[in-house]
């Protein structure tokens, strides 16, 4: 009996000691997570900083987006207008221009007519002299002819360059409305101004060329022959380099045309004129 005693307390007392043994190795759950909820709410807590940070930064560069866009309107509006009043004089310069030009080409006409009348009458004064009134008649013809030739030819370019200078006046609104639009025009604006100088620069010819006579210089029977084709070959070499002038304006004109065209939308935005150069040199 004393044994069985002694037994069952020695099995108490070394459960008791593994109870207390297990109790010291144990985990504890409840502290280990409170440490665990702490963590994640720190990370939260940067998070949001973080976020917050970010929005800041983003709000402030859309501000500097916003203020540089508008300063950028701002300029390319103040470039326009600009633009615009450069423009608006030119065109005034183009008018001016053919006003002038017309101006000129009557004064021309006037200062050949009163030259012509003299020249004419010194013919008909040399031609007496001719034995053979016939040839001297024929020489009188040709005379009359080389200067109808001239004029007429003159008259025609004038009025071609006067219609030269209308399309590109309407290139010029085009490009005008194309720009205030928001297109880059200024390659149109330099073929403008090109074509603007090959048409000045053909109207003076133009104008030169009209004031020109081609008289045919008498001396003897056997010489007028050759005195005829003098004048008339002078008065080819002449037309001739003046009809190369007036191409080429005709040339930069259709070059501007061609650039206006290939400017993207261009017409969306304007009505279209006729630009197309339809005259020719004669």
């Amino acid at each position: 009996m004393r044994n069985k005693i002694l037994g069952g307390m020695c099995g108490v007392g070394l459960l008791a000691i593994v109870s207390v043994a297990f109790a010291q190795t144990a985990p504890m759950p409840t502290l280990y997570r409170a440490g665990e909820q702490g963590a994640p709410a720190a990370a939260k807590e940067a998070r949001q900083t973080a976020q917050q940070d970010m929005q800041a930064a983003r709000g402030a560069l859309q501000q500097q987006m916003q203020g540089a866009r508008e300063q950028l309107q701002q300029n390319l509006q103040s470039l326009r207008g600009e633009a615009s009043t450069s423009r608006m004089m030119f065109r005034e310069e183009m008018a001016s221009s053919t006003a002038a030009f017309r101006a000129q080409m009557q004064s021309a006409r006037q200062a050949f007519q009163a030259k012509r009348d003299q020249e004419r009458s010194d013919l008909q004064a040399k031609l007496k002299d001719i034995k053979d009134q016939r040839k001297a008649q024929t020489v009188a013809n040709l005379d009359q002819r080389f200067t109808d030739i001239n004029q007429k030819i003159t008259s025609q370019w004038s009025d071609t360059l006067d219609r030269l200078q209308a399309l590109l006046s309407k290139v010029s609104s085009r490009a005008d409305k194309a720009a205030a639009n928001g297109s880059d025009v200024s390659a149109v604006d330099a073929a403008i101004t090109a074509a603007q100088g090959a048409i000045n620069t053909a109207r003076t010819a133009v104008t030169a060329q009209s004031a020109k006579t081609y008289p045919i210089d008498v001396t003897t029977d056997s010489a007028l022959k050759s005195a005829v084709s003098t004048a008339r070959a002078s008065l080819n070499t002449d037309l001739q380099s003046v009809r190369s002038l007036v191409q080429a304006a005709h040339k930069s004109l259709s070059d501007a045309v061609q650039l206006l065209q290939s400017v993207p939308n261009v017409d969306a935005a304007t009505t279209t004129p006729e630009t197309t150069a339809t005259t020719s040199a004669q």
